[in-house]
C-alpha cells in the first residue's frame, strides 16, 4: 500500500511542469519586422517558410513570443506551445529567442 502511494506521488510530481513567463510589449506590435526576431530568415525562418514580413501577418498573432532554446534558423522556429495557468490556457507560436529559461510573450 505504501509503495503504491509513493508511485502515485512520483507520477504527479513528474507530470507538473513549471516555467518562467515574462512579457515584452514588442510582441504586441503588428508592424514589427520579423527581421528583428531570431526566427527571421534562414531555412527555418518564418520569412523564408511563410513569406511573413511583420508580426501582424503571423496567423497566431498576438499569441507569439520568445521561447527558451529557439535561436536563428532553429527547427523550433514556428513551434506551438501551450501555456497553462490555473484553469486558463493559450497557445503561443515561438518566433524569438529567450534566455531566462521560459517564455517571453506580449501582453
Amino acid at each position: 500500500m505504501q509503495l503504491s502511494n509513493i508511485f502515485t506521488v512520483a507520477t504527479l510530481v513528474t507530470a507538473i511542469t513549471a516555467t518562467y513567463v515574462s512579457f515584452d510589449p514588442g510582441y504586441d506590435d503588428t508592424s514589427r519586422s520579423l527581421r528583428d526576431v531570431s526566427c527571421s530568415d534562414g531555412l527555418n525562418g518564418l520569412i523564408t517558410k511563410y513569406h511573413w514580413e511583420t508580426q501582424g501577418q503571423i496567423s497566431r498573432f498576438p499569441y507569439i513570443g520568445g521561447v527558451q532554446g529557439t535561436t536563428w534558423n532553429s527547427t523550433l522556429c514556428g513551434a506551438c506551445y501551450k501555456l497553462e495557468y490555473a484553469d486558463r490556457s493559450i497557445h503561443v507560436l515561438g518566433i524569438d529567442a529567450v534566455y531566462n529559461g521560459g517564455l517571453n510573450i506580449g501582453l
